[in-house]
């Protein structure tokens, strides 16, 4: 792996091998966490689910923990962290819908999260209207073609 990123590899098979062993290790310690949370409320649990699944490329899975993230997330008693959850949240499914090629739906969802970042006043997400107008224009070109 040493010679891989020192000739800056970063698709060698070494490197590949162990960012997937590490990801396994995560899953292993998020599911282990899960089965230990009990009634606590940890949004944040399902959102390092669902990146970690988007990270894998299994949209789906990403998508259904980030729901259950929305349904952590609501529950919060500060206005504040509930509010910063929900942001984190509704980009996420934005970005599992994107995913999955459900650009409206992802669109809606990316909507959602800016106008609550503006509500909010402060940024949670860097590059949020970026990625919407991003968003925005591969949904022109599609309806284009």
């Amino acid at each position: 792996m040493l010679s891989e990123l020192s000739a800056d590899q970063h698709t060698g098979s070494t490197e590949n091998a162990f960012k997937e062993h590490l990801q396994r290790k995560a899953a292993e310690n998020f599911d282990a966490a899960l089965t230990r949370k009990g009634e606590h409320l940890m949004p944040d649990l399902f959102l390092s689910r669902g990146v970690l699944f988007l990270d894998t490329s299994d949209m789906q899975a990403g998508k259904k923990e980030f729901l259950a993230e929305l349904d952590e997330a609501s529950q919060l008693p500060s206005p504040e962290a509930r509010q910063e959850a929900l942001i984190a949240c509704h980009y996420n499914l934005a970005v599992a819908e994107q995913g999955l090629g459900n650009l409206k739906e992802a669109l809606s969802w990316m909507r959602l999260a800016e106008q609550e970042q503006d509500q909010l006043g402060r940024t949670v997400i860097p590059g949020l209207s970026d990625n919407r107008q991003r968003l925005e224009s591969t949904m022109a070109t599609h309806d284009h073609e």
